[in-house]
């Protein structure tokens, strides 16, 4: 079975960072990067289905060079190769809007051999989870969000959705593309032997305009582009639950919530 994954270079959430002017740049930030969690869990699901039906994970990423730290760590993870579509027309800022990406993946997977696609159900850089839905109406394939189960039989796929305070369960014919979403599984750690190979293996490029002659015609009518990019301010006030025993000290902590303000 051929397993796609897609995959994005995100910042560290768990890094601290400030925003400034050149965050609307091209050019490179001085923060950890990362690879994107939801899509992390989506390799992770890609191995496990490489493990019950055999085949093959090819990971795919619209990468400058100084991104392709996800793609080694998926790889490390296990991935079997990793494709990055390399960003020759230097579009301005590290901003991509999803019908954009959309756009440039199915130009690359028409190219490509697949049985299922697994993308992360959004990136948290921009949040938009734009591009798996573009894409699936692009290559005209079903696909299933917010996935946190999936069963191969033959040739369908079987997916748990979380649904409102529910789940659903649906099924559609191979090839189809999931969207992997927190409560999927738990991804495994890239080890030291992984991360060596990765080192050893690299990434293969693809220029754009090997896989779409006329790339130019993908950027023309970008859609959306960002503007601006500033950090919500949080405030927050303190009361103390204030008294001289365990029982009075709940008794003020009880009036308080119970109050108008509470």
């Amino acid at each position: 079975m051929e397993i796609v994954v897609l995959v994005k270079q995100v910042p560290d959430t768990n890094a601290p960072a400030e925003v400034a002017g050149a965050a609307l740049s091209g050019e490179p930030a001085d923060i950890p990067w990362t690879i994107n969690p939801h899509d992390e869990m989506a390799v992770e699901e890609a191995l496990r289905v490489k493990e019950a039906h055999g085949g093959r994970v090819t990971l795919l990423s619209f990468s400058r060079p100084e991104e392709f730290d996800a793609l080694r760590i998926g790889i490390a993870m296990g991935a079997d190769r990793a494709v990055a579509i390399i960003d020759e027309l230097k579009s301005t800022s590290r901003y991509r809007d999803g019908l954009l990406l959309s756009r440039i993946f199915a130009a690359a997977l028409k190219t490509m051999r697949f049985d299922l696609i697994i993308a992360g159900q959004k990136a948290v850089d921009d949040d938009a989870g734009v591009v798996g839905p573009a894409l699936a109406e692009k290559l005209n394939l079903p696909f299933f969000s917010m996935v946190v189960g999936q069963e191969i039989s033959g040739n369908r796929v079987r997916c748990k959705r979380l649904v409102g305070g529910g789940r659903m369960e649906v099924e559609a014919p191979l090839p189809a593309l999931l969207l992997a979403t927190r409560g999927l599984n738990r991804p495994r750690y890239a080890t030291m032997p992984g991360l060596r190979r990765a080192t050893r293996q690299g990434v293969e490029t693809w220029r754009l305009r090997d896989i779409a002659p006329d790339a130019q015609h993908l950027f023309c009518d970008q859609p959306s582009r960002l503007i601006a990019l500033e950090p919500v301010e949080s405030q927050r006030d303190l009361t103390m639950a204030r008294g001289d025993s365990p029982r009075e000290k709940a008794e003020a902590l009880a009036r308080y919530l119970l109050s108008d303000q509470g």
